[in-house]
């Protein structure tokens, strides 16, 4: 016979209040009475459980909006892991290579004698 952990508790507590709309607050009240801990600990709880089911609860609204991964992040789609990034245009191409070539320029010109302008 296999014990529930408190973060399966509170996984299954969060996804039917979350879906029911309840608030923010009254989800971690109800961690805390459920899981027997603290308001800081139910708050630990609470932030796992809306991890692991990749949701975000907007300020004590009960509005939920579904996790956006950060640039660079790996996510899972359609069963292959795939890396968010950015779309990379000609334009951003051709900024890159002039930016490149005025720093290369900007070198090239430090480096000159100092007494190049003097026509020694």
């Amino acid at each position: 016979m296999s014990k529930e952990t408190n973060l399966a508790k509170a996984t299954s507590l969060v996804k039917t209040n979350v879906e029911a709309r309840i608030p923010k607050a009254e989800i971690l009240t109800m961690l805390m009475t459920e899981l027997n801990v603290s308001k800081a600990n139910a708050f630990v709880y609470f932030t796992k459980a809306s991890k692991a089911l990749g949701i975000t609860i907007t300020k004590d609204k009960g509005a939920v909006a579904v996790a956006k991964p950060a640039k660079g992040s790996t996510i899972v789609k359609d069963g292959k892991r795939v890396t968010k990034s950015k779309e990379v245009t000609d334009a951003d191409v051709t900024a890159f290579f002039e930016g490149a070539k005025a720093r290369m320029e900007a070198k090239a010109a430090a480096k000159a004698s100092p007494f190049a302008a003097l026509g020694i």
